[in-house]
C-alpha cells in the first residue's frame, strides 16, 4: 500500500516505511523471534546433525534416496531430513539408505483404559499381539475430550 507524499524511511510505530522502485510502501514491524526454549534447541540440533550427514552421502546412496523420494513426490533432501529427524527425534540411529515402504496395519490397540485414582491419571493399551519396532502414542492436553492417536511403525 502507498503512503505519504515525500521520501521517509523508518519506523513509526509499529509500521515500517520503505521506499521500493515500486514507491514508498509501508508494512507492520516483524514480531520478535520465538524464545529458545529447550525443545525447539533440541530440534535445532537435530536437525543441524542431519544436514551434516546429507552432506557425507555417496552418489549411489544420493541416487537411492532421489529414486524413493520420487516415488514419494518429494525432493530428495526434504525426504532424509524427514526420516533422519523423526528418528533422531526419539534418539534412535540415522539412516543412510532409504528405508523400504511399510505397509500400514491395522491398529494393535483393542481397548484403551483411562483411570483417575487420587488426581493421577493412568492410561493402558491392551494390545493382542506385542507391537512393531516402535509404538508413538501422541495425546493432547487435557478439554472436555481426550484425544489419543496411536501410530505402529
Amino acid at each position: 500500500m502507498k503512503v505519504r507524499r515525500g521520501k521517509f524511511s523508518g519506523t513509526i510505530g509499529n509500521e515500517v516505511y520503505v521506499n521500493t522502485k515500486q514507491g514508498q510502501v509501508v508494512r507492520s514491524r516483524p514480531r520478535r523471534t520465538p524464545r529458545a526454549t529447550n525443545d525447539r534447541l533440541r530440534a535445532r540440533a537435530n536437525l543441524g546433525s542431519v544436514a551434516s550427514v546429507w552432506r557425507t552421502l555417496s552418489d549411489q546412496r544420493f541416487a537411492a534416496l532421489a529414486a524413493a523420494a520420487k516415488k514419494e513426490g518429494m525432493l530428495p533432501y526434504r525426504f532424509f531430513c524427514k526420516i533422519n529427524g523423526t528418528l533422531a527425534a526419539y534418539g534412535q540411529p540415522r539412516l543412510l539408505d532409504p528405508p523400504k515402504r511399510e505397509r500400514l496395519r491395522p491398529n494393535p490397540v483393542e481397548a484403551l483404559g483411562i483411570r483417575n485414582r487420587r488426581g493421577v491419571i493412568t492410561l493402558r493399551l491392551r494390545v493382542p499381539e506385542a507391537p512393531a519396532k516402535f509404538t508413538f502414542v501422541f495425546g493432547v492436553r487435557w478439554c472436555s475430550l481426550l484425544l489419543i492417536t496411536i501410530y505402529s511403525l
